[in-house]
């Protein structure tokens, strides 16, 4: 028995790439490109820029935020369009073979389904016919995805950033302040680091790693608070200082040598203090700065991550939104997919360890605002791939059983 048919995934193909979409995808390319051309972009408010960081300038920041915008762009002005366009127009039992004939019905609409009666009659079985469809736009996805990343590597350039390569242990405690540093020690293992793909490409012995940890609620004679983050390692020594206000973070690079690492949150000033608002502290993996021609993954590495998480998060959201067209409307089949998401994303905390590794595109916005600072977010986790499949062989499931009521036995 053929799980996929060729003929049905060149016809949701060519109806999900419909020349009314492409028109639209050209007009937001274009305004993406060219209206924002000239944009610059400015550090977030207390993000410390260290003169000793290979990366410490506002030009890796512009780019971040002329790269995000662009993917903003696709996300909320071509995404929508393709999930509705996907239930409403490309599959193909949307409109009944008795369509045209019922009372209301729309002839065109049942016209631009002339296929419907010939599938319901054909001798492929209804898993090809929601695989081959499911195919067929998931495909069109992926080439106006992949069209997408190439604008945002347009626009942010081609400079190496530093990548997320993990977590480390953060402090016990939160608070910070004059006279009581706040010290703790984390291991460094000296292999690869493990976790949600966060793999470093640097040994614990290669000086193009920093530490990053997020501090809030400064507080001292000012508005905000002069804080310094120290790094040991045996006797090499690092450190970073910065202003924090209500929120902002803090950067250090790690000294060189083996093992664990020593550090060490101090408050400068009078009766100043500071909270950290981070659980672990975060890795980052900076290009070398000796590397005149660093290889393209590095100089794209942000459009890589966030390509692979909207390709997955795309063809989970086409199956389910496919899955549920056969017994509610387009526009609710729509609105299903984004509240199930919309929890995760607008979830204070943010979406948890277990959504993180297994759904597809909860972290999206969080890898964005990752881009837009000038970083690029770790690759998704292998977990996520099994989390979509999952999605797509539930979805499909569904709309087989939808499919049964209405084709006719042969």
């Amino acid at each position: 028995m053929r799980i996929v048919d060729r003929g049905l995934v060149l016809l949701a193909l060519r109806r999900s790439l419909a020349p009314g979409v492409v028109a639209w995808t050209i007009c937001v390319l274009a305004f993406t490109l060219f209206a924002g051309s000239g944009s610059h972009g400015t550090p977030p408010s207390g993000t410390s820029l260290d003169e000793t960081l290979p990366y410490g300038s506002l030009d890796l920041v512009a780019a971040g935020l002329a790269r995000e915008s662009v993917w903003y762009a696709f996300v909320l002005g071509v995404v929508p369009l393709l999930v509705v366009r996907c239930v409403s127009s490309v599959v193909p039992w949307r409109i009944m073979p008795d369509a045209a004939g019922r009372r209301g019905a729309s002839q065109v609409a049942a016209s631009r389904h002339g296929d419907a009666p010939w599938l319901a009659t054909r001798a492929v079985s209804n898993a090809t016919i929601a695989t081959s469809t499911w195919l067929g736009a998931a495909i069109a996805c992926v080439v106006l995805t992949v069209v997408f990343a190439v604008a945002a590597g347009i626009r942010g350039g081609s400079a190496p950033t530093p990548v997320a390569a993990g977590t480390l242990d953060g402090p016990k405690a939160r608070w910070a302040a004059t006279g009581s540093p706040l010290a703790w020690h984390a291991e460094l293992p000296s292999g690869r680091f493990a976790g949600d793909m966060n793999t470093a490409t640097n040994t614990a012995t290669n000086t193009g790693l920093t530490a990053r940890i997020e501090l809030g609620l400064g507080a001292g004679t000012g508005a905000a608070a002069e804080v310094e983050l120290r790094a040991r390692r045996g006797a090499a020594t690092t450190a970073a200082t910065t202003r924090i206000g209500n929120r902002g973070s803090i950067e250090v690079a790690l000294p060189p040598g083996i093992g664990g690492v020593d550090f060490e949150l101090a408050c400068k000033g009078q009766d100043t203090r500071v909270c950290v608002l981070s659980d672990s502290v975060e890795l980052w993996s900076l290009p070398s700065a000796n590397d005149s021609a660093p290889h393209p993954a590095a100089t794209h590495a942000a459009d890589l991550a966030l390509l692979a998480r909207f390709v997955l998060a795309l063809c989970a959201w086409l199956a389910l939104a496919i899955g549920v067209s056969r017994f509610v409307s387009p526009a609710t089949a729509a609105l299903a997919v984004l509240a199930a998401w919309v929890p995760h994303w607008w979830a204070e905390a943010g979406p948890s360890a277990f959504s993180s590794r297994w759904l597809p595109g909860v972290d999206l916005f969080d890898a964005l605002s990752i881009v837009g600072d000038g970083r690029a977010p770790a690759c998704p986790p292998l977990t996520s791939v099994a989390g979509t499949l999952v999605v797509v062989v539930i979805s499909i499931v569904l709309a087989c059983i939808g499919l049964r009521s209405w084709r006719v036995p042969r």
